[in-house]
């Protein structure tokens, strides 16, 4: 909806001039599932998305058959339990792999794009079947240092508000960190990431029964972003990788013990990968390995 013009007087003659325009929304034409109304393209009835692409509650989510619910806020299928797919047609059994949207049916679409819509951010396993999310950037609201409890059972998002133990300011919002959950403390780790003031050091553990953020501080701990920060089997936390413009790529593996609660500076062996960020890595208990994949690597500007 911005028109720029950009208008240059290159003669002292130049006197400026008169420009007429009109806008046309709908111009070409709006698409097969769409009408042209009051001059913008908008969904025909029964469609809806950001194209008007989905179907509203398609097949009317297999309701005939008891296997589902249309949330009419939303447009979309509540599904029974053991019922999957956007028209609650297909049965979850353990041989099929079914993706599933997940539902808050207590948010409006407009409270979710004001609140929980991100990018950059993290997504940890909790306590009693939950999922914490923190930080990430919001197209709308930019650096985000919110935090999001999601009950699995309940499919409810839930916004905590945390403070810290000292009472001073807890992170600052950022995105494009690193966390993980230690199941010992019951804590959720942060590291690092882009935040208003560019790529920073500092890591964080909130108690998630308590909701209190509490800063520990090393000077082992690089600026970086873009890492990963992977639970070794409920002992240890590796950090691997990250980029910073000051300090160029992470080099060194570090690694976080729970018990003694400070970082040490991993004896690894072997040759490791290059300095990379934007990679992925998990660990694999059978193997007790970490498994690295993909990422930007160092000097050689490929993926």
């Amino acid at each position: 909806g911005l028109l720029v013009l950009y208008y240059e007087a290159n003669s002292s003659e130049a006197s400026g001039f008169n420009a007429t325009f009109a806008v046309h929304r709908c111009w070409p034409g709006c698409r097969p599932t769409q009408e042209c109304r009051d001059g913008r393209c908008v969904c025909r009835g029964g469609y809806a998305g950001p194209h008007c692409q989905l179907r509203v509650c398609p097949g009317n989510c297999s309701a005939h058959a008891g296997r589902g619910v249309c949330n009419t806020s939303l447009g979309l299928c509540v599904c029974g339990e053991g019922f999957g797919g956007a028209d609650c047609s297909v049965p979850l059994d353990p041989g099929k792999l079914v993706w599933e949207t997940l539902i808050d049916s207590q948010l409006t679409p407009d409270t979710a794009s004001r609140f929980l819509h991100r990018l950059g951010h993290t997504m940890v396993e909790g306590p009693e079947a939950t999922l914490w999310m923190f930080g990430g950037l919001s197209l709308r609201q930019g650096l985000l240092g919110n935090v999001y409890r999601y009950s699995i059972p309940e499919r409810r998002w839930t916004q905590m508000l945390a403070g810290t133990e000292d009472g001073g300011p807890g992170p600052s919002p950022r995105y494009f960190h690193a966390a993980a959950y230690v199941p010992a403390r019951q804590a959720m780790v942060v590291l690092g990431g882009l935040a208003a003031g560019g790529v920073t050091s500092d890591c964080w553990v909130l108690n998630l029964t308590t909701l209190q953020w509490r800063q520990e501080q090393d000077p082992l701990l690089p600026a970086v972003a873009g890492h990963t920060l992977t639970p070794r089997g409920g002992t240890s936390l590796l950090l691997i990788g990250g980029y910073s413009p000051a300090d160029g790529f992470n080099k060194q593996l570090l690694e976080y013990g729970p018990p003694r609660e400070r970082w040490q500076a991993g004896l690894a062996a072997g040759t490791p990968p290059t300095g990379l960020y934007g990679h992925s890595a998990v660990y694999h208990e059978g193997t007790d390995a970490v498994y690295v994949f993909g990422g930007q690597r160092f000097h050689v500007e490929t993926v």
